[in-house]
């Protein structure tokens, strides 16, 4: 019996059979030889029903065991019969109160009966007793981080010893959307692991291109980190966490995988290939449970490929399992029929078949997920052709000479056409070749859009830097969700990141901004304004800004190209044009964040503005020069066009004249770094998007500067 368990835990499923059924003839009924027998079908055989007569057995030869009672409770679990489980847990319990695993029994049974709050006791019970095994309350906990219940992950994960808590706060962290939070802790935890499994974090082989796994080669040591940095940037969808976002989420995939896909392969099998590059499929079903309910995008990949696999009789069937064929029991005598049989509509060979619908003839364990997105459809379909728990990619099939005649006879093409048709749609062949053009995916398609508006503007700034000055504006209305309190306050996190050409991030900004909502404002369109300055070298950037109402889907992500000027030269200079609501000088009751220079202005992050109403207009200008006399003496004048969406050409509009808006006039005084605004009236002109161009022309030097500013015109 020793030796039977040994070969347990190698997972040796039939050398543990043979040992055990040994002993069991050498001392029939004896209760170790039973519990073996029991176990062997049960956790590497996965036949539960079959496990049971051997715990049963087993409990007739020994009624005070609590251990086997344990084992009876799981198989009785496994096989579906939750009332005879718990019995056999409570009796656990009456043989041995400490007996922790039917503590963690009764935990299972009641989450499977959706009784979260007696589950969740029963855990905390089995804690008391066993607080350094991990893996059961890991795999009762992730049923919460599927149904994003992260009050209770928190909860549990809390009560748990050491650093395998770690993983599972992570992942609470990443749901608060503290990514920088997420990865500090997945960081502390790979630190404490063997530096061989570290490695399996840090390898981007599942994930990058050819030409980054190879740069990532050959970097030097000290630099591999600066790599990596810059590689999860780059992967980020929305670089406003520095790359941490994308690269939390890569451990968060690495550490499932070796979880639940390493048991019986190091570091995991094929599932976790998988896994890693594309994370959670659209669909899963598996042998055990198959899943019947089959989204609409999910059913629409499944069809192309049993048309392309099949033909239109692969269309008269529903699938609840891998439309590639899989192994099958030979022996069913439905198989007998020939395909030519009018009241015959399965599909596939004689003994490789799709699963379908009342058709479950697998002769081996299986699983299939579904990616909808992933190349207009990647169905991915593993086998467990040993019965080991190691699953591979379902092979392709290797047909006997009566399949070659059955092809030949009726099947589309010949024999081989079928073999390389097969050969291409089989799931090694199509995750190769999906990887080679889309090495890994990031889904964030749950989200729901948070619009706001952003205006980012240049300006000379201290200490030869240039300043970014970006003006926000959020909608009120937006942010708020029909069941809020008709008074209330939510907050946003607002994030800001700038990455160079280089793609390495060189500021971020974030902070959580309180916004104030009553009844009286509803529907009012209101917009919340705020304003950041960053201090940078001149150059240009990649501008990413988001905002995210926290604990919800509710998020929104920008993105652009930035030039900021070099405003550190001697020549004539001229800021970005800065389109505002209003400008007048500041007060008592200014907002001092809103003032530039001795102006207090009132933004238009959005740059719209109603026909008739005036456009103000703030500029810095930067290096005049002065006369003999200590005196400057420039020229400012305006144009606005019409500037069409489409083509991006300019175009007149009318104002009086009937031409154009024209604006000019001559400044006198000392300074030589000049902060003014101008308001302009252009009247009541048609709807559309506007350009307002600004030059500037020195009489001293004769140097002239331009910028241009665009704005929007609507109907009241």
């Amino acid at each position: 019996c020793k030796l039977g368990n040994y070969y347990i835990q190698m997972g040796q499923a039939d050398s543990a059979q043979n040992i055990f059924e040994q002993a069991n003839k050498l001392v029939p009924n004896m209760p170790e030889a039973l519990v073996g027998l029991g176990r062997v079908f049960m956790d590497l055989k996965f036949r539960p029903k079959k496990a049971l007569g051997y715990f049963e057995n087993a409990e007739e030869a020994d009624s005070i065991s609590a251990d086997i009672q344990g084992l009876l409770g799981r198989a009785y679990l496994d096989a579906g019969q939750t009332d005879r489980a718990e019995r056999a847990a409570i009796r656990a319990l009456k043989i041995d109160p400490k007996y922790a695993p039917a503590y963690l029994l009764r935990a299972q049974i009641y989450q499977k009966q959706n009784n979260t709050e007696a589950a969740l006791g029963y855990f905390e019970k089995y804690l008391e007793f066993e607080p350094e095994d991990h893996t059961p309350v890991v795999g009762f906990l992730m049923g919460f981080l599927k149904e994003k219940d992260f009050v209770h992950v928190q909860k549990i994960a809390s009560r748990m010893k050491g650093i395998a808590a770690y993983p599972l706060l992570a992942q609470v962290r990443q749901h608060w959307g503290d990514h920088e939070g997420a990865f500090a802790y997945f960081d502390a935890y790979i630190k404490t692991l063997p530096e061989k499994e570290q490695a399996f974090f840090y390898d981007i082989s599942l994930v990058g291109t050819s030409q980054e796994v190879t740069a990532y080669q050959t970097v030097t040591p000290e630099n591999k980190e600066v790599f990596l940095n810059s590689f999860w940037l780059k992967k980020d969808p929305f670089k406003t966490s520095g790359g941490t976002m994308r690269r939390a989420e890569h451990y968060r995939r690495v550490w499932y995988s070796r979880t639940f896909y390493g048991k019986k392969k190091w570091p995991w099998d094929r599932r976790g290939d998988v896994y890693i590059r594309y994370g959670e499929p659209d669909y899963q079903s598996n042998w055990r449970e198959m899943n019947a309910k089959v989204p609409l995008k999910v059913q629409r990949v499944q069809e192309q490929m049993a048309f392309q696999l099949y033909g239109r009789r692969g269309l008269d069937v529903n699938y609840v399992g891998p439309v590639f064929p899989i192994r099958t029991e030979r022996d069913d005598p439905k198989q007998n029929r020939p395909l030519d049989d009018p009241g015959f509509v399965e599909v596939g060979l004689l003994s490789w078949k799709p699963i379908t619908v009342g058709s479950e003839w697998a002769a081996v364990p299986w699983e299939v997920w579904v990616y909808a997105d992933v190349e207009n459809g990647l169905e991915v379909a593993f086998t467990d052709e040993f019965h080991t728990g190691n699953y591979g990619y379902a092979p392709v099939p290797n047909l006997t000479l009566e399949e070659i005649r059955q092809i030949a006879d009726y099947d589309r093409g010949s024999p081989l056409t079928f073999v390389q048709r097969m050969t291409s749609f089989s799931p090694a062949s199509r995750v190769a070749s999906v990887a080679s053009k889309m090495p890994e995916r990031y889904d964030i398609s749950g989200l729901e859009p948070l619009n706001f508006y952003y205006d980012p503007l240049a300006f000379r700034g201290r200490n030869g830097k240039t300043q970014l000055q970006i003006d926000f504006g959020l909608p009120v209305d937006a942010v708020f969700l029909s069941g809020d309190p008709s008074d209330t306050t939510v907050l946003v996190e607002r994030r800001i990141a700038l990455m160079n050409e280089r793609s390495v991030e060189v500021a971020r900004h974030k902070k959580d901004v309180a916004v104030p909502f009553t009844s009286a404002i509803r529907g009012k369109n209101l917009l919340a304004r705020d304003r950041v300055h960053l201090e940078l070298a001149a150059g240009s950037y990649e501008l990413a800004v988001q905002m995210w109402r926290l604990n919800t889907d509710i998020l929104g992500v920008y993105r652009q190209a930035v030039d900021l000027y070099d405003f550190t030269g001697d020549g004539l200079m001229l800021s970005d044009l800065q389109v505002a609501q209003m400008i007048h000088e500041i007060d008592e009751k200014s907002d001092p964040k809103f003032a530039r220079g001795k102006w207090m202005i009132v933004t238009s992050p959005s740059r719209t503005f109603y026909s008739g109403d005036p456009v103000f207009v703030y500029f810095e200008i930067y290096n005049l020069n002065r006369n003999a006399f200590g005196a400057t003496r420039y020229e400012v004048s305006f144009t606005i066009g019409a500037k069409e969406a489409t083509t991006l050409t300019q175009a007149k509009i009318r104002k009086k004249d009937g031409e154009s808006v024209a604006v000019q006039y001559e400044q006198t005084g000392t300074d030589t770094w000049i902060a003014d605004y101008v308001e302009l009236n252009v009247g009541p002109v048609r709807p559309g998007r506007y350009v307002l161009h600004m030059t500037v022309k020195d009489h001293i030097s004769g140097q002239t500067a331009s910028r241009e500013g665009v704005f929007r015109v609507v109907g009241r």
